[in-house]
């Protein structure tokens, strides 16, 4: 009983194996931007409390990750500008 039988095969076809740790690059220049805009671009032509309304309705309903750019979405609102900008 010491021999062994072959198992099948598939000719001609490739296992493909599975995506794991995909690493998406962080960009917290780019989240800022978005962000800024997004502000920007809900508080055209009304008043400065109607603009934070607005603003917070916009930045609820896009589809941001929050929870990686925690840091940077802090540093957007009370710096006012993106991660590393400086000046007035």
């Amino acid at each position: 009983m010491s021999s062994k039988e072959e198992k099948p095969t598939l000719a001609g076809v490739q296992v493909k194996t599975r995506k794991r740790n995909i690493v998406v690059p962080s960009d917290p220049g780019s989240f800022s931007d978005a962000v800024v805009q997004i502000i920007q671009d809900a508080g055209e032509n009304k008043g400065s409390e109607a603009d934070l309304e607005a603003g917070a309705k916009a930045l609820d309903a896009a589809e941001l990750e929050y929870a990686r750019y925690g840091d940077t979405l802090f540093e957007v609102f009370f710096t006012g500008g993106g991660p590393g900008q400086s000046g007035p």
